[in-house]
């Protein structure tokens, strides 16, 4: 995430800014936070900071395959990930 604050170029302007795109103007953070991409590499895995991811033997099997879902599967919309009809 990038802070706006640290930036020149904010509001409008900031779509000019290469790979930084804001977040939509319903978020709570629409006015201070953006998402910034990374050249494209096949071999760079987000490390976590904070709280850890579930595990894959251990607790609720369903949440687990919902969050490594939701983090390593190109998604936009709940519907992108599984349909209506699927837990």
């Amino acid at each position: 995430m990038v802070d706006l604050n640290d930036l020149e170029n904010t509001g409008d302007n900031m779509k000019s800014i290469k790979n930084v795109y804001p977040f939509l103007k319903d978020h709570p953070m629409c006015d201070t936070h953006a998402l910034q991409l990374s050249p494209a590499n096949d071999k760079i895995i987000p490390n976590f900071v904070g709280a850890t991811l579930p595990w894959h033997n251990q607790g609720d099997q369903e949440y687990y395959c919902s969050t490594i879902l939701a983090l390593f599967h190109p998604w936009h919309t709940g519907t992108d990930l599984k349909k209506g009809s699927q837990t």
